[in-house]
């Protein structure tokens, strides 16, 4: 039951939930409710979908014109919509407060769980949710929106702006909590809990269609633009505004941290401000959007010829997008004098998952039709999307924006320092400075797929004559995600005497799958053309496929700027890796991020990642081309696995980091990835052109096809600037290297990787042209550019440090460590030229050039690969620099030290190998005649590394500047391969009348190495 005290009791329930208001209102005693709600001012609503069916259906709607024969009108269908929504449960609450109303509270105290929720506090906004054996289904099948025309003179008929949607929520809940003008110092909060058990699935199904169909169309105007196609499908979806403006602010009373969330307990959440998200989703999400009928969504049609006429079908969007939990939570704070140890400001998201499926597709995709010859016309098919993604864990935005006069949270004597952000080593997660962010999410062994059947074809059946057509900008994307989030912390003042912390905290340990197309079907953007082509220009350009599959992902800033800053934590030191409870950042200013994948080193315990990929882009036919040009030209294909994936960055601006007698605050980065992956990424493309020519051009330039697998992938960046960079510790930075990364200083970053599995990346490209037997007069076919990349790495990483003062000085360290026993292989190849076969009495090429040029094709494996750099301006003289190494050890002290380790236990093979480049004639030796044959500039490359590093120490300083030592300690158990074998670069052999051969700067190349680093200590006066 929700117990409500105090005098005023605000109940702002949405939805069909007048009964429940009436309970908590007139007799709170009668319920039987464990939720628990005790404020001042309040706004609750608890709502539970139990054992019931919410469904929304708009299956079979028709919004049809159909006109006979026409001359100059305007025929059109816009702006329509078909909306499908439904909602097991919906909440819209707000609160706002603009007097001093909230009482004297100065602690917000906020639990949460499936057996119950307590909130405690003055300004206290509530919202639950829960689905018990609820399902939800949003359902359309069988629509269509069309316009069918017959013959039509000078006419407009448009299809655009309409809206097909389905939407299906289990819990959809928004929270806006305001404090205003208080003449006390504020407190509030605001708690989310949503839930559905494993009974509570949710469905989204769109199967609707949009059509133009016209007879014989002349000197017309024909459009099918801007239109959506769309399904959606959440468990839980849940948004909250916090704000403060205009008061004072103290920190908490009652010493507990910010922010608790045990392994599989309640989070627990205690400041002055705080909010807390939680959602559980135990039933499966599934969302499909296009055309069951095997045809396409999005289609246009001319039944006849097109003549002095545009057909335009852009900008349409095929969507399918599934959602186990989503968040976005944002706190603003513009305050005043913030004082008083304790916590100030919390966000606390916790999202979590079950043993469920979490599936979106696209079915069907964009296609326009000429069905008649084509003169004097225009036909595009531009700008269409197609998307399907798939997430298990969404947080959006957690952020919060500190803005005040002056911060001062200095704790009493003997309270123990904060600034701490703790990944424990009984798998809960903590954060207990005085401004702080915490991300916690597991997928558990939620299976995700995201999958398209989603082509782009134009088509032309009769023969094409002074006419342009284009399919350019088109996109087909697929993505499935386990956990993904953007956290944030901004904290602004002129002077800071304080703390604040971010902790990211992901694991999983189910599979995820994308796929775009296959071998036998691929998708992609094309033209085909099986007529004859006249005085036309043709361009498929700036299309792209692609399909990615990622464990974990995250984005986690923290910028702090301010006048004067100082030691506000009561840490003596900051600390990046190992720590009392656990493992994480202590520090004034403190940011952890710790990423799992699979359970344990056992193979059969790692997570399945696939991409599979496969696109075909250019014209169909073989009917000879006459006065056209052709362009096929930077039409991508990329097929994508990673399992972790963060960037990190914590900045530091001021004018002065503490003074002579005041300790300056320290700064801590912290991240850790473990994955255990196996998984695949294929890539495959295929780049078609007519072959036969004449007095025409094609163009084949500056396509990329790319396939990438990665287990860990970290990208941090910690970076100070300041007039005068006062020190915390007055001491040598400390680094050591054994079983993880654990360093202490001033300002410090540690980074720790481990890897196993196995992880394979492959690359395939062929470019093609149709063979009619004439081949080339007075034409010209270029292929040039083309790039063809497959990589994979186990561990990769790029870390950056930089101090930048003019004066004082502080000892800043970088620590990086890698650790693989996956077995990694990258595999790439090409065929690419032009082929022709005879005819007879015609020189197979005549008049022509032909040039295959500056294509690259490259495999790249690595195990560990690293890019360290640590800069220092500025800065004082420090104790000499020592260090030392053992078999399991590595330590370093120094002004400015930089250690890096890293260990390969895994295979690492890369493959290039088996490329066919050149031109290939079927037919007798005679058949090139005043024409030039260029082969040059093409490469074909394999790379190998067990381990790879750069790690770069720069110091620049105007006196005695600090002790820098730069370690790196790499080993290499594993086998490392690197092959490039079976590739060919052909000339046909072939009798030459006034022509030119040339097969020249072209490379072959394999290089396989165990151990490769670079070191460097750069000094600057």
């Amino acid at each position: 039951m929700s117990r409500i005290a105090h005098s005023r009791t605000a109940l702002m329930i949405g939805g069909a939930t007048a009964a429940l208001a009436a309970m908590l209102a007139v007799s709170p005693a009668a319920a039987q409710s464990t939720d628990q709600v005790n404020g001042t001012r309040v706004a609750a609503s608890h709502q539970r979908a139990d054992h019931s069916r919410a469904l929304a259906d708009t299956s079979g709607f028709e919004i049809v014109t159909a006109a006979p024969p026409a001359e100059s009108s305007d025929i059109a269908l816009r702006a329509n919509a078909v909306t499908t929504s439904v909602r097991a449960n919906r909440s819209d609450s707000k609160l706002a407060t603009e007097v001093s109303e909230a009482g004297w509270r100065r602690t917000t105290e906020l639990t949460s769980g499936n057996g119950g929720i307590v909130a405690d506090g003055a300004a206290l906004l509530v919202t639950t949710q829960r689905g018990m054996a609820a399902t939800t289904t949003a359902l359309s099948t069988d629509g269509v929106l069309a316009i069918s025309a017959d013959t039509s003179h000078a006419n407009r008929i448009t299809v655009a702006d309409n809206r097909l949607d389905a939407q299906a929520l289990g819990n959809d809940a928004a929270a806006a909590l305001s404090l205003a003008g208080l003449q006390e110092p504020a407190a509030g909060g605001i708690l989310g809990f949503q839930s559905n058990d494993r009974r509570s699935a949710v469905t989204a199904t769109n199967m609707a269609a949009m059509r133009i169909g016209v007879g014989a169309t002349f000197d017309s105007d024909i459009a099918m633009t801007d239109n959506l196609v769309r399904a959606l499908g959440y468990g839980n979806a849940f948004s909250s505004d916090f704000s403060v403006t205009g008061t004072n602010a103290r920190g908490a009373d009652g010493g507990a941290p910010a922010s608790l969330v045990p392994s599989d307990g309640n989070p627990a959440v205690s400041a002055t401000f705080a909010t807390l998200s939680h959602q559980q989703q135990d039933g499966s999400v599934t969302v499909r959007a296009g055309d069951d009928d095997e045809s396409d969504p999005f289609h246009l049609v001319v039944f006849g010829q097109l003549s002095r006429s545009s057909a335009q079908h852009d900008g349409d969007a095929l969507v399918a997008g599934s959602y186990g939990s989503q968040s976005d939570n944002a706190m603003s704070l513009r305050i005043g004098t913030v004082s008083g140890g304790g916590a100030v400001a919390n966000i606390t998201s916790v999202q979590r998952s079950g043993d469920i499926d979490i599936r979106a597709d696209t079915v069907g995709g964009m296609r326009t039709n000429i069905l008649g010859t084509m003169s004097e016309a225009q036909a595009s098919l531009s700008d269409n999307t197609a998307r399907a993604v798939a997430i298990a864990n969404l947080a959006e935005r957690n952020l919060l924006s500190v803005e005040a006069t002056d911060i001062d949270t200095v704790g009493l004597p003997g309270s123990g320092p904060v600034g701490t952000a703790s990944s424990g080593y009984d798998n809960s997660s903590s954060v207990t400075a005085a401004f702080s962010v915490q991300n916690v999410q597991d997928f558990g062994e939620a299976r995700i797929a995201a999958v398209s059947t989603s082509a782009l074809k134009l088509g032309a059946a009769g023969p094409v004559l002074r006419s342009a057509l284009a399919a350019d900008g088109n996109a087909v994307s697929v993505a499935a995600t386990g956990n993904g989030a953007t956290s944030g912390l901004t904290l602004a003042a002129p002077v800071l005497r304080t703390s604040a912390d971010l902790n990211n905290i992901q694991s999983g340990s189910g599979g995820i799958r994308v796929e775009a197309g296959n071998g036998l079907a691929p998708l992609g953007t094309v033209l085909a053309l099986p007529a004859t082509v006249l005085g036309s220009e043709l361009s498929v350009r700036d299309n792209a496929l692609t399909g990615t599959a990622i464990g974990n992902s995250a984005s986690n800033s923290m910028h702090v700027t301010g006048t004067g800053l100082a030691n506000g934590s009561g840490h003596d030191e900051a600390v990046s890796g190992p720590l009392p409870e656990g493992y994480g950042a202590a520090a004034d200013y403190a940011l952890a991020s710790s990423q799992t994948l699979g359970l344990s080193g056992a193979l059969e315990d790692a997570v399945g990642l696939d991409s599979i990929v496969a696109g075909r882009f250019g014209m169909l036919g073989d009917s000879r081309a006459y006065g056209s040009d052709y362009g096929v030209e930077d039409n991508q294909v990329a097929a994508t696995i990673i399992g972790n994936t963060v960037a990190n960055r914590l900045s530091v601006d001021a004018v002065s980091l503490g003074a002579a007698d005041v300790p300056a605050p320290g700064s801590a980065l912290s991240s850790a990835q473990y994955g255990q992956v196996i998984g695949k990424a294929h890539a495959y493309q295929a780049l078609v052109t007519p072959g036969s020519l004449d007095g025409s051009s094609v163009s084949v330039k500056a396509n990329t096809n790319q396939a990438y697998a990665g287990i860990n992938e970290a990208d941090n960046r910690l970076s100070l600037d300041a007039v005068y960079g006062g020190a915390l510790t007055g001491r040598n930075a400390q680094l050591a290297i054994g079983s993880s990364v654990a360093v202490s200083g001033d300002h410090v970053f540690g980074n720790l990787q481990f890897a196993g599995g196995g992880i394979s990346a492959d690359a395939i490209t062929s470019i093609e042209n149709a063979d009619s037997g004439i081949g080339l007069a007075g034409s010209r076919f270029v292929v040039e550019d083309n790039v063809t990349t497959a990589e994979a790495a186990a561990n990769r990483a790029t870390n950056v440090v930089e101090f930048a003062a003019v004066g004082g000085g502080a000892a800043s360290a970088l620590g990086n460590q890698q650790f693989s026993t996956a077995n990694v292989t990258a595999s790439a190849s090409l065929d690419a030229g032009y082929r022709v076969s005879p005819f007879p009495g015609t020189p197979m090429i005549d008049g022509s050039s032909v040039s295959i040029a500056d294509n690259a094709t490259s495999a790249l494996a690595r195990g560990n690969a690293a890019d360290n750099q640590l800069v220092v301006r500025g800065g004082v003289a420090m104790a000499a620099a020592s260090a030392g190494a053992d078999r399991y050890n590595l330590w370093a002290e120094a002004g400015a030290p930089l250690l890096n380790a890293q260990t390969n236990h895994g295979s690492v093979t890369a493959m290039a190998s088996d490329s066919l480049i050149g031109a290939a004639f079927n037919g007798p030796l005679a058949g090139i005649s005043r024409s030039s044959l260029v082969i040059g500039g093409n490469s074909v490359s394999a790379a190998a590394y067990g381990n790879t590093a750069t790690n770069a120490a720069t110091q620049s300083s105007v006196g005695s500047p600090p002790s820098v030592a730069v370690v790196s300690s790499q080993t290499n158990y594993g086998p490392v391969t690197a092959f490039a074998t079976g590739n060919r670069l052909t000339m046909p052999l072939s009798a030459m009348t006034g022509s030119s051969f040339a097969l020249t700067g072209n490379q072959v190349s394999a290089v396989a190495i165990g151990n490769q680093a670079i070191n460097t200590v750069t000094s600057l006066r």
